[in-house]
Formats: structure tokens, sequence, C-alpha cells
């Protein structure tokens, strides 16, 4: 797998004493990415229940490194740029909505 340069586009932080994250998401970044080299990272299906067509993209949170933790983000996000082999590649068909 080749490695590609990470997209990120905000940060979250974990809420003390609770399982949950905040999540700041940079929406310009997210969009301009979305306008050009991402957009075959958007994922399009059908859904079975509804009969709507849906995009998602994925998201990666991973945690900051310790000394770029603050009070207010102790992670990151990024566009998740992961593209399995052909064998792993999921159907929109497979999705269970």
């Amino acid at each position: 797998m080749s490695e590609e340069k990470s997209i990120y586009v905000g940060n979250a932080k974990k809420i003390p004493g609770k399982d949950g994250m905040i999540i700041d998401l940079d929406l310009t970044d997210l969009f301009a990415y979305t306008q050009t080299d991402v957009l075959k990272l958007i994922r399009q299906w059908q859904s079975k229940k509804d009969d709507k067509t849906h995009k998602t993209i994925r998201l990666a949170v991973w945690p900051l490194k310790p000394e770029n933790v603050t009070q207010y983000k102790t992670h990151s996000v990024k566009i998740d740029t992961f593209k399995p082999e052909k064998s792993e590649q999921v159907k929109s068909e497979d999705i269970p909505f």
C-alpha cells in the first residue's frame, strides 16, 4: 500500500469522564478537498430503506502526539484515504441501510 499525504480537516477532544468526543470539522477545508482530488474518495450508495442516493466520505480520528495535546484538542480528524485491494472493496448493495 502506498502512503498518501494526510488530509486534515479538523480536531477532536475527548469528553472528560465520558466515552464520546467533540469533533470540530473545518468545513472550508473539507469542502475544498471534496471539490478536487478527494472527489474519488466520496462513496455513493443507494439506500434500500428510503430509495435515496447517499454520498459519504469516511473520516478517521487519531490521537495527537502528547506534545500537541491542548485543553481544546486531543485528536486530529482527517479524511480516510485508505483504498482496499479489489477483493476487499465493499459493494454499495452490501451496505445494510
